[in-house]
């Protein structure tokens, strides 16, 4: 139908896209056909790296051209505070595959409670090494969320939004996050 509609790129949103295998490789055979004919595809809102590892050659040859891919922080402490494993060698062997044939852009979140803007920029640093371009999202408040509500919400709802960049507990400060924020693109700049 998309193509039909002359539609060239095509975007995948859901972070789980390559966690089960045998309908990626099903996905592929479709999205190389029609990648056969001049559709390309993004695999965007921090895909998993750990299922994109495995299939990462097959992706490209399907058509991918791009590729995010989330990060959150490259601190054990920090990821372990959010029960999340994580993925930094994931994201390592999909840069050595790809970079320089898919863009790749990983993100890291400002403003973790647990975190700190020094570590932060560690990460990047690390990321930086790898020649990936580099995204920051600063952290919003969701209410109903535990770690949310343990923060203390703001009592004004527009400061839940992530463009608001509420400060967030005792390290963070707004121009903390406007700086890392400006420090990423400014390297992603000199990247292209």
């Amino acid at each position: 139908y998309l193509y039909n509609r002359g539609v060239r790129i095509i975007n995948f949103e859901d972070d789980n896209l390559f966690y089960n295998r045998a309908h990626s490789l099903e996905l592929f055979e479709l999205l190389s056909y029609y990648h056969n004919k001049g559709v390309s595809y993004t695999a965007m809102n921090g895909i998993t790296a750990v299922n994109l590892r495995p299939v990462v050659q097959k992706a490209i040859a399907a058509g991918f051209i791009e590729f995010n891919l989330s990060l959150v922080s490259s601190s054990k402490n920090v990821v372990s505070s959010l029960n999340r494993p994580l993925f930094f060698e994931a994201i390592e062997e999909i840069a050595r595959a790809s970079v320089g044939i898919v863009e790749v852009l990983v993100f890291v979140i400002l403003g973790l409670p647990q975190d700190s803007p020094v570590e932060v920029v560690k990460s990047m640093k690390l990321l930086m090494d790898l020649s990936v371009k580099v995204g920051v999202s600063p952290l919003y408040l969701l209410p109903d969320i535990e770690m949310f509500q343990q923060l203390g919400l703001p009592e004004d709802d527009r400061l839940l939004r992530g463009s608001a960049l509420y400060k967030f507990g005792e390290k963070f400060s707004r121009e903390d996050i406007v700086s890392i924020w400006k420090y990423a693109r400014m390297y992603n700049a000199l990247l292209e």
